[in-house]
């Protein structure tokens, strides 16, 4: 995408009321620009018991109701699913990619199934849509993807990283990286 910014600029420029939409993990740096920062995806408080109305207001909640409407029509976001939704969100960490996927999930698995098997995430986050790029068909495919723009470094760091589980210490961080 950044490579077409200077596209992008002539459009602009010869079509003087043409607006653009676009999204990108960098700005383009060009003139007119207007970088919106997108927040992560907001869920009610795991230790919290919130009301259906309050789960239903949740970002994270209405976009997995959306898509899991849209894979089976049955799919209601009721006072007995909010909250089976609200734990497979924080499950998947607040991924929109991840919830996605994991909506598409609900024409085949009950809630309840859905939630523990997301305890194994990736296998079961995989998209069948074809006109989805190969990184957004899979979450592990969306992790490689990402993995591999990170320089040789912080790949490295990554690989050492992996040894810990539910967090760390920035001692441990410390000793594990070394460098």
């Amino acid at each position: 995408l950044l490579a077409a910014a200077p596209l992008l600029t002539s459009l602009l420029t010869f079509c003087p009321r043409l607006k653009l939409l676009v999204t990108s993990r960098a700005p383009l740096r060009v003139v007119g620009e207007h970088i919106l920062p997108v927040p992560p995806l907001s869920a009610p408080d795991p230790g919290a018991r919130p009301s259906f109305e309050r789960l239903a207001q949740a970002p994270a909640v209405q976009l997995f109701a959306a898509h899991a409407h849209a894979t089976t029509e049955t799919f209601a976001l009721t006072e007995e699913t909010a909250p089976l939704v609200a734990d497979i969100f924080r499950r998947l960490d607040g991924v929109p990619l991840a919830i996605e996927l994991a909506a598409a999930r609900v024409a085949h698995l009950d809630l309840p199934i859905l939630a523990e098997w997301l305890e194994q995430r990736l296998p079961l986050l995989i998209s069948r849509e074809v006109d989805r790029p190969d990184r957004h068909r899979t979450m592990r495919n969306a992790i490689a993807w990402s993995y591999e723009l990170l320089p040789e470094d912080a790949q490295r760091t990554f690989r050492r990283l992996a040894v810990f589980v539910n967090g760390c210490t920035i001692e441990g961080i410390a000793a594990t990286v070394g460098d």
